[in-house]
C-alpha cells in the first residue's frame, strides 16, 4: 500500500498524520507514506527526516504554481512502487487498525472509501481527544462495511481525504484532472470517471480517520468549489452530472434526487396568451405520417395549451443564463432512449452559451425518433 500525502506548508498537520501512521498495527513492510510537498516555503524534508528511522517515508516536491492538491496529489501517485494507493490528507490521523482493516478487506478492482470524523470548526480545540463530528456519509451509507453497487451515483461519496484505489486503475485513467484548481471536486471527477469504466465503491468506516483542526477559509472554497462543480459538469455533460451541479438540495439527499427526478413529468411551460404558437405546432405535427401520439416540445416559449393536447413540454431555460453561472440543466432528461414519437426543436432553444444548443438536440435525438428543429417559436 503507497499512502500519498499531499500538503503545503502545513507542518504541524503533517506530523499529527505522520504520527498517527508509527501507531498502526498493519506490518509496517506491507506500507509506505509519499508526502507530495506542494511547494511549502516551510522545513518539511527535516520533518519527514524524522520519522525516516521509523516508518518508509519518502518526500517528492514540486514549485507552488497556485493551489493545485490534483498535481500534488498526482506526483505523489507516480512515486508508488505497490498495487495500491492510498490517498490521505494532510492533518487526518488514522486510527490505529485502520490499514490494518484496509489491508486486510481489499477487494480486487475495488475503490475503497473510508469514514473521515471531524471538528466543529467553532469549537476545535486541538486538546480535544474525540472528533466532534461523524462523517456526514455515515448517515446515508451506515456504520458497517457495504458495497455500494446500491447507490446509483457512488462516486458523489468520493472524498479524497481517505481514499484507495488499485495503482492500474488510477493510472488508466490519468490520475486526477490537473484542471482543476483550487478546492473541491478532483476527488468527485475521479471517483466519476472510475465509475464509468465499472469501477466498484466500497464504504468501509472500519477504515477510520479523524481530521483535525485547520484553518479555513469558508467563503474562498465555496467559490472555488462553484467554479470547479461546473468545470466538473462541461467535461461529464450527462444527467447524472448535472443533476449532481444543479438539482440537490442536498448531497446527501442525492439519491433522492435521482428517484425523484426519474418520476417528474417535465412541463414547464411559459404562459404564452398567443395560442397560435401551439396550433403552428400542432399542424408541423399533423403534417408528419405516422406520427406516435407522444410528442415532445423544446422551446423556451412553448405555449402551456399544448399540454391539454397530452404533449410534454420542456424549456430548455430554466433560468438566466449568465456568463459566470452557465444554466445547463434540462440539457439531459430523465426519458429512455426513443420515449418520444416526435420532438419539435424551437429556434428559441439556440439561445444560450456556446455549445448548449447542439447538446439540446442531441438529447433530442436520443429520447424522439423524429426530430423537427427550429419550429417557430
Amino acid at each position: 500500500m503507497s499512502i500519498v500525502v499531499p500538503t503545503y506548508n502545513r507542518l504541524h498537520l503533517l506530523d499529527t498524520t505522520l504520527t498517527a501512521l508509527t501507531r498502526q498495527t498493519a506490518d509496517v513492510t506491507t506500507w509506505e507514506v509519499i508526502v507530495a510537498d506542494d511547494g511549502s516555503t516551510d522545513d518539511v524534508e527535516q520533518l519527514v527526516a524524522r520519522w525516516r528511522s521509523t516508518i518508509n517515508v519518502a518526500l517528492v516536491r514540486r514549485e507552488r504554481d497556485g493551489h493545485r492538491p490534483a498535481a500534488a496529489r498526482n506526483l505523489g501517485a507516480r512515486s508508488a512502487t505497490v498495487e495500491w494507493l492510498l490517498f490521505l490528507d494532510c492533518g487526518v490521523a488514522l486510527a490505529r487498525d485502520a490499514l490494518q482493516n484496509l489491508i486486510e478487506n481489499l477487494e480486487e478492482g475495488a475503490v475503497v472509501l473510508g469514514a473521515v470524523d471531524g471538528y466543529d470548526p467553532d469549537h476545535s480545540e486541538s486538546s480535544r481527544p474525540e472528533a466532534s463530528a461523524r462523517d456526514p456519509r455515515t448517515h446515508a451509507l451506515g456504520d458497517s462495511r457495504v458495497s455500494m453497487d446500491f447507490l446509483r451515483v457512488p462516486w458523489a461519496y468520493a472524498w479524497s481525504l481517505l481514499l484507495a484505489l488499485p495503482t492500474s486503475v488510477f493510472r488508466q485513467e490519468g490520475g486526477f484532472d490537473e484542471r482543476f484548481e483550487g478546492w473541491g471536486m478532483e476527488d468527485i471527477d475521479l471517483g466519476y470517471r472510475v465509475h464509468r469504466r465499472g469501477a466498484r465503491f466500497v464504504w468501509d468506516p472500519a477504515v477510520k480517520g479523524i481530521d483535525h483542526p485547520h484553518e479555513r477559509n469558508t467563503v474562498q472554497n465555496l467559490l472555488s468549489n462553484r467554479r470547479n462543480q461546473l468545470r466538473f459538469l462541461r467535461h461529464h455533460w450527462t444527467k447524472e452530472a448535472e443533476l449532481f451541479v444543479y438539482a440537490r438540495r442536498n448531497w446527501l439527499d442525492l439519491e433522492q434526487t435521482f428517484r425523484d427526478y426519474a418520476e417528474f413529468q417535465w412541463v414547464q411551460a411559459s404562459e404564452a396568451p398567443d395560442h397560435g404558437l401551439a396550433k403552428s405546432y400542432m399542424a408541423a405535427a399533423e403534417s408528419l405520417d405516422g406520427v406516435p401520439t407522444s410528442t415532445l416540445a423544446i422551446s423556451p416559449s412553448c405555449p402551456s395549451e399544448l399540454l391539454e393536447y397530452g404533449w410534454t413540454v420542456l424549456d430548455p431555460h430554466h433560468r438566466e443564463f449568465t456568463t459566470a453561472d452557465l444554466d445547463l440543466y434540462g440539457v439531459c432528461t430523465p426519458w429512455e432512449d426513443k420515449h418520444f414519437g416526435v420532438a419539435f426543436v424551437g429556434s428559441g432553444a439556440r439561445r444560450g452559451p456556446a455549445g448548449y444548443y447542439p447538446a439540446v438536440l442531441a438529447e433530442a435525438r436520443r429520447i424522439a425518433t423524429i426530430v423537427v428543429e427550429n419550429a417557430e417559436d
